[in-house]
């Protein structure tokens, strides 16, 4: 598969900041699923300590330039992981979700009416 990929799941409130899922997730889009660009915030940035505004500049830069974008468990209740999805959708990236039971370990593509059903736009509003 010649696609380029993105990662998007939440962080904050996360041990270690989610890391281990997201390298986890890298691990088998690479190995199971054979993408070769896989985008995996975690990865992006040298440091923690920046602004959330700083990180979400980075982040959607990559994210613009996929294909797809891969959704960890949890994502529709982290408001940066719901932007990055919502404008995946808004420009018609593929988007995949886990299969239930599978805890980051299998994806599916999310159907259009799911995803939007699930989306928490009061995230982005309210903050």
């Amino acid at each position: 598969m010649g696609d380029k990929v993105y990662i998007a799941g939440p962080m904050n409130g996360y041990e270690e900041f989610n890391f281990p899922a997201f390298n986890r997730v890298e691990e088998l889009l690479r190995g199971s699923y054979g993408y070769k660009h896989v985008i995996n915030p975690a990865k992006l940035h040298p440091t923690t300590d920046l602004p959330w505004v700083e990180f979400l500049k980075l982040d959607l830069r990559e994210l613009i330039a996929c294909d797809a974008v891969f959704l960890l468990k949890g994502w529709e209740k982290s408001r940066g992981a719901t932007l990055e999805a919502f404008v995946a959708y808004t420009l018609g990236l593929r988007l995949y979700k886990n299969s239930p039971m599978c805890h980051n370990e299998r994806f599916e593509l999310y159907k259009p009416e799911e995803f939007l059903a699930d989306l928490n736009l009061d995230l982005l509003v309210k903050g």
